[in-house]
């Protein structure tokens, strides 16, 4: 009724809580509406966020954070709350009954009453009417659509006795309760001129039938006019004393839930899978994504249904009617509670809303002004000081503003937006995205080697191969596969069939081939030629994929040149046995290139410390450098010592995860007959730790390194870090879909105030790596790390528990017994 507000307030860091505004009335209070009341109705354990109303006016929906059921980690010793949320209500009205419990107490009674009047005309008059003790059994407190609720009152009655049956502790309980929410509308029933079994109470002895039908009719009408003018009248209904004790979950289980709002008689929410922060990195490009469900409970069912899947996000229309839902970049419109028809074309049908219709006239001038103002406002909002750090941020918009003149292009306007916003002279003021005209694409195929033209074998010979992680055809060369039988060293002559040259590399013919299978033709090897076209073992142990082949193969005008003129025109042509396998390509080798010098640095660090050290590379703070964190930490933690290196860190937000397990000292162990050692806490350090940072380890980085040296976990060698570490929260996108970030979030430490920012963490030991280590394959910073951690492994050894000197629990040797002459 536009009286009452509800929002979640953010009561503590942790907690949120939901509270109404009563906004007064100037007609009847005399106040402004901004001296309303305000009031708190949840106590929330953790979150409680999304208030709805019912627009029945009965409840109101929220969704909360305060269930606790902790999950066992499956990798190592964690405990974790993946779900955590629940669906709520709060009865608005004191007297109103749990509305998750049927109500049983009268149902005998009103079969009788419909038996007994069930071959009266008057008594299907009385259903046509809308009565309102059938809409107040039906769940819609008599203002409800007559779809809501069952097709019948005994249908009604069944679902509750059945139900009754299975919860029979709550049977007297709800009597109670329905007894409290009936008995006022069973007397307004009999006030307002109806008997038991439907008879017009107005119609006199002589009145004709059709006429005590219709007048019948004429005063069901009116009396519902008046009663619905009665309510917008009264307002919506709230009684405040009590609500906080009037929360109910509904009867779903706990889970991740995104919204909820409330329609005549049903709520709709959606749930939302539990799902791995990587799932989108790992998902094949042809795979649906993965996203929530669209769920509707039916309070006259007692029933929860899957209105549709694949749902990230739905809105009500005003009347509540229709529902809009969105999926990927796709929009659906469907009838509010209603399950949608299978088909995903769009039409008036489906609901489906097809976007390519739309046509959108663009001046860009105009555009890019708009844009310019908004990220300029954007970033005046939000910028973690309300100073801007003393920076005159209107001087800037009047220097810069004007220069939108000048752009040409969205290129150019991109330019002008990265030098505005870097007048701030803060870290992570970026700006990306934006209608840009699309370039072709080439889905650039790769093979995970280098190529090297070879003149005198006509053909390109390959490289080292990248061996990374076997089984993740993105991390290892695709030549390494089983079956393929490539070493560095062979020679390629021809892919898919065509000849490769001096001038045609193997790059130009796996343009638009990324994972696509490719055949690849090399030329024999120095032995299989001796075999006379016998390839022996490596025949053997090749696969039914490779094939050979007799040709006459091109020779290169070198090998034609050094041939004697006769020798020209008479020698015969010598055939030669190729090769042909089916490799499937990969579309980056940057996994592939990284696993290989992860696992490098590891075997350099086992092979100098004799397997007493271990290596683990951090490559960002984000979700893929906490799993890699764990992958290589879990495995290298039991050494005596440990390597950490951030060296080329790109930041993210879990360094105080990563920071807390490594503070774990150990303390002792736990020892079983069987088992052996277990550290205690597990997964702890048992000796020194030295970390590896340079300039490229940025943001949370910076923040690793510098809290990791206030800490005292140990020694950081490399050099000072990038020095960025005011955070940011995109979530604003312009009218062409470019993103700008405001640096929201600055950082102080303890020790050095607000100066990592634009400076970075100093290393204890500073090492550099020069241009001939890198051409050398040296790595000085890893190789001081080492000598470091070993001359800390002399100093403190590893204390470990002696197995030898085990308490004995054998009883006590007693004095030999003396013997007393008694004589």
């Amino acid at each position: 009724d536009g009286q009452w507000l509800a929002y979640g307030y953010a009561a503590t860091a942790k907690t949120t809580a939901i509270r109404l505004y009563q906004v007064p009335d100037p007609k009847q209070t005399g106040l402004p509406p901004r001296e309303g009341t305000t009031h708190t109705i949840t106590e929330p354990i953790l979150r409680d966020v999304g208030p709805a109303f019912d627009p029945d006016g009965k409840y109101l929906y929220f969704l909360s954070y305060r269930e606790f059921n902790p999950v066992y980690d499956n990798l190592h010793f964690e405990l974790g709350f993946p779900w955590g949320m629940r669906p709520y209500l709060i009865t608005l009205q004191a007297d109103l009954p749990n509305p998750f419990i049927p109500l049983p107490g009268i149902d005998d009674e009103a079969e009788e009453e419909d038996a007994d009047g069930a071959g009266s005309d008057e008594h299907e008059d009385d259903h046509e009417d809308g009565d309102d003790v059938d809409d107040a059994l039906a769940g819609d407190g008599g203002n409800g659509d007559e779809n809501d609720g069952p097709a019948d009152e005994e249908e009604a009655f069944r679902t509750v006795g059945t139900v009754a049956r299975t919860l029979p502790d709550t049977v007297e309980q709800a009597s109670h309760q329905f007894a409290t929410y009936a008995v006022p509308h069973v007397e307004g029933r009999g006030d307002g001129g109806h008997d038991p079994n439907g008879a017009a109470q107005g119609a006199t002895a002589g009145t004709s039938s059709d006429e005590a039908e219709a007048g019948g009719a004429h005063d069901a009408a009116e009396k519902r006019d008046n009663m619905e003018k009665s309510e917008e009248a009264k307002g919506l209904q709230i009684d405040l004393e009590g609500i906080a004790q009037r929360i109910l979950p509904f009867p779903v289980p706990d889970g991740r839930y995104g919204q909820i709002a409330g329609i005549s008689g049903k709520a709709i929410f959606t749930m939302l899978p539990v799902e791995g922060a990587l799932d989108d990195d790992l998902a094949p490009e042809n795979e649906a994504e993965e996203a929530g469900t669209l769920r509707c409970y039916t309070f006259a069912d007692f029933k929860t249904e899957t209105l549709a899947d694949n749902v990230n996000w739905f809105q009500l229309s005003r009347d509540r009617k229709k529902l809009l839902y969105a999926w990927r970049r796709r929009l659906r419109v469907l009838t509010a509670g209603e399950k949608p028809q299978a088909d995903s074309g769009p039409s008036r049908r489906t609901g489906w809303i097809d976007l390519f219709r739309v046509k959108v006239s663009v001046e860009p001038q105009r555009e890019w002004e708009q844009m310019f103002r908004e990220a300029w406002r954007l970033q005046r909002d939000h910028f973690w000081s309300e100073d801007m750090s003393e920076v005159d941020w209107h001087r800037v918009y009047e220097r810069y503003y004007p220069l939108i003149q000048r752009v040409s292009t969205r290129s150019e306007f991109s330019d002008l937006m990265w030098e505005m916003q870097g007048e701030l002279g803060t870290s992570h003021a970026y700006e990306y995205g934006g209608d840009y005209r699309i370039p072709p694409h080439f889905s650039q195929g790769f093979l995970g080697t280098t190529f090297t033209w070879d003149h005198d074998a006509g053909g390109y010979r390959i490289g080292p191969l990248i061996e990374g992680d076997p089984w993740d055809r993105n991390s290892t060369s695709p030549l390494t596969a089983p079956g393929v039988d490539i070493k560095a060293g062979d020679v390629l002559w021809a892919i898919n069939g065509q000849r490769l040259d001096e001038t045609t590399p193997p790059a130009q013919l796996l343009i638009n081939q990324a994972g696509q299978d490719v055949l690849l033709t090399l030329l024999p090897r120095p032995t299989d030629q001796s075999d006379n076209g016998q390839n022996g073992a490596a025949g053997a142990a090749s696969t039914a994929a490779t094939e050979t082949t007799d040709v006459v193969p091109f020779l290169p005008k070198s090998v034609q040149e050094r041939a004697a003129p006769d020798e020209q025109e008479t020698a015969p042509a010598k055939k030669i046995r190729l090769r042909s396998v089916m490799v499937r390509t990969i579309d980056s080798e940057e996994k592939a290139y990284y696993r290989a010098w992860v696992n490098r640095n590891r075997r350099q660090v086992h092979e100098a410390t004799g397997g007493r050290v271990g290596y683990v590379h951090i490559p960002d703070m984000g979700a893929s450098g906490y799993a890699e964190f764990h992958r290589s930490y879990l495995a290298e933690v039991d050494r005596d010592a440990l390597i950490v290196d951030v060296r080329y860190n790109g930041g993210g937000h879990v360094s105080q995860l990563i920071l807390e397990k490594l503070a774990r000292r150990r303390l002792g162990y736990d020892f079983s007959r069987w088992g052996g050692l277990d550290p205690y806490p597990a997964d702890s350090v048992a000796g020194p730790i030295v970390a590896l940072t340079n300039e490229h380890a940025g943001s949370d980085g910076d923040i690793f390194c510098h809290s990791f040296k206030m800490m005292k976990l140990g020694l950081v060698i490399g050099k000072r870090t990038w020095g960025g570490v005011v955070g940011i929260s995109p979530r604003h996108a312009l009218v062409d879909g470019t993103v700008t970030t405001q640096p929201e979030f600055s950082f102080w430490f303890a020790d050095v105030g607000w100066s990592i920012e634009n400076y970075g963490a100093e290393p204890d030991i500073d090492v550099d790596i020069r241009p001939q280590d890198y051409r050398a394959g040296a790595d000085p910073q890893l190789a001081r790390a080492i000598a470091e951690v070993m001359a800390q492994l002399v100093a403190q050894p590893t204390v470990m528990p002696d197995l030898a000197t085990r308490p004995s629990r054998a009883l006590p040797k007693l004095p030999p017994r003396v013997k007393y002459d008694v004589g």
